[in-house]
């Protein structure tokens, strides 16, 4: 026998039974090394076994709250169909993958049950079925999603609800008035009778907003709709013009929240379509639509005492302001602004409502505007300065307080350009607050002069993220685009600042760029902060 050679396999010499069953990890290693190079992270066998035609395969899985659930099942050749279907508890279906092919993939991305089951049917041929799950950040699911052939992330989404007519179109024309970036949730068909509410779950995470918009069938004239919290209080009441009805509903905590919706008169049906914006939207949104805040509230002691806590890593505060301010009505703190960069955090306390705080040079110039239910936050960069911040309440009256928090040596870029340094970093704070002016310290100035798209490289190291927030300045409108090697993300869009995400896989570096454009011809320069997370 020659040197490091081994012995030929032998036939064994009696039968014995294996104790071991069929390895779905092996069945389904293809498809998770396809998942993991795009971005997929832990990988978990359900199981695998012999099905015949509509027996089927399941399990319940726990998720994370900030991850997406990517389940996809994988047949032998004697199987010709298999279906795939994700359910919360309560039974409502969360995804589907029911082409007519022996392999099968969904995703379920926040917000989603922390329980989801899912199951997988034969429904032509018998043979080996095996069933896995991985979880995905949102950044990368609908690139793990393209790889893995999930249908519900690729297919275009004018094949949902086709009952509607038109329905595609009047969602994508509200999103493109609202501005930021939008991504589907749930779309769902719901009964309507006049005699009792129908009611939908609307999770809710932090620091995001969802579009709840609520289309009735023609059969049914005219609706009620209103969004209540877990302790029945009315949140949001939606918009009365025309047939349909929506809400545009931002939080700073993560809750449930529950869409109400009856008719008036006749019964009848009603799509339910709900879209989820990144992270520290609200700024961008707020810009151009009426939103409302899912924060429950607390007294105004609490709340001071509550923000002080989140605050602390920011060094300690004084109060330069308080008092109340009655609905219809708007309250002035007059303030002195000293050199450097200044954060202002207005807090709210019960019966106060959702309110809006504004921040004015005393030149008459606008430097910010917030619009919250619990707290906001508001950025002032240049030279000493006078000021007064306006606070005007929505629903209701109640008591506010403001306190301050300066820094003494800020980058100096933003002091150059204090109003867009302001839009920057509330938009910033919004995505990973709480910050101060020294966390834009990396921040760049662009050129975007006769309405040129700026181009910039962006290096991240594998299962690194970066945040992209831009700022024009001289005029209204800007946009901003990540461009990667194999793919591009949505378009952001927004008046005065716009934020986007990039994201490297957990198996491979990013090499990739960000475009940059405004959409005026007087802003012929914008700020840019690229900050890894």
């Amino acid at each position: 026998m020659a040197c490091g050679t081994s012995p030929a396999p032998q036939p064994a010499a009696t039968l014995r039974v294996v104790p071991e069953g069929i390895d779905a990890t092996r069945m389904l290693s293809s498809l998770v090394t396809k998942a993991k190079a795009a971005g997929g992270g832990q990988f978990e066998p359900l199981g695998a076994a012999v099905l015949v035609e509509n027996e089927q395969l399941g399990s319940f899985v726990e998720v994370p709250a900030d991850d997406c659930l990517l389940a996809f099942a994988r047949a032998g050749t004697s199987v010709r169909d298999v279906d795939l279907f994700a359910y919360s508890d309560g039974g409502d279906r969360l995804a589907a993958d029911e082409a007519p092919l022996p392999d099968a993939a969904v995703v379920v991305c926040p917000p989603h049950p922390r329980r989801v089951y899912v199951t997988a049917r034969v429904m032509a041929g018998s043979g080996v079925v095996a069933l896995g799950v991985m979880t995905v950040s949102p950044e990368t699911a609908t690139a793990v999603a393209r790889v893995v052939g999930a249908p519900q992330v690729l297919d275009d989404v004018a094949s949902k609800l086709q009952a509607w007519a038109n329905l595609e179109r009047r969602v994508r024309e509200r999103r493109n008035a609202l501005g930021s970036r939008w991504e589907d949730v749930r779309r769902v068909a719901v009964p309507l009778d006049p005699r009792a509410h129908t009611a939908v779950s609307v999770p809710i995470g932090a620091s995001r907003c969802l579009d709840v918009l609520v289309l009735p069938s023609d059969e049914v004239r005219s609706i009620d709709a209103m969004v209540v919290g877990r302790n029945g209080r009315v949140v949001a009441r939606a918009n009365p013009a025309g047939r349909d009805r929506s809400f545009v509903l931002c939080s700073s905590t993560d809750q449930a929240l529950t869409v109400m919706v009856r008719p008036r008169i006749s019964r009848g049906i009603a799509a339910v379509v709900i879209g989820r914006s990144p992270k520290g939207s609200v700024q961008e949104i707020a810009e151009r639509h009426w939103v409302d805040g899912g924060t429950p509230l607390l007294p105004l002691a609490r709340a001071v005492e509550r923000n002080r806590e989140r605050l602390e890593v920011l060094g300690v505060g004084k109060e330069v302001g308080s008092g109340q301010v009655a609905l219809g009505s708007v309250a002035t703190v007059a303030l002195q602004l000293e050199a450097g960069c200044t954060r202002l955090d207005v807090v709210g306390g019960l019966p106060l409502g959702p309110f809006e705080a504004s921040l004015w040079r005393d030149d008459g110039k606008l430097v910010g505007r917030s619009h919250a239910s619990e707290h906001a936050a508001l950025f002032w960069c240049g030279p000493a300065a006078g000021a007064r911040l306006e606070v005007s309440a929505v629903d209701s009256g109640g008591p506010f307080s403001v306190q301050s928090r300066a820094v003494v040596d800020p980058p100096s870029l933003l002091v150059a350009h204090p109003l867009a340094a302001a839009q920057l970093l509330s938009r910033l704070d919004a995505v990973v607050g709480p910050i101060d002016a020294r966390a834009a310290t990396g921040a760049t100035l662009v050129d975007t002069s006769g309405l040129r798209r700026a181009s910039q490289s962006l290096n991240l190291a594998k299962g690194n993220c970066a945040d992209i927030v831009v700022a024009p300045i001289g005029a209204s409108g800007a946009m901003v685009r990540v461009v990667a090697a194999d793919a591009s993300a949505p378009m952001t869009r927004g008046r005065s600042v716009v934020a986007a995400v990039a994201c490297a896989g957990t198996d491979h570096e990013l090499s990739a760029r960000f475009e940059v454009a405004t959409t005026s011809a007087r802003a012929s320069q914008a700020l840019v902060l690229v900050r890894s997370r």
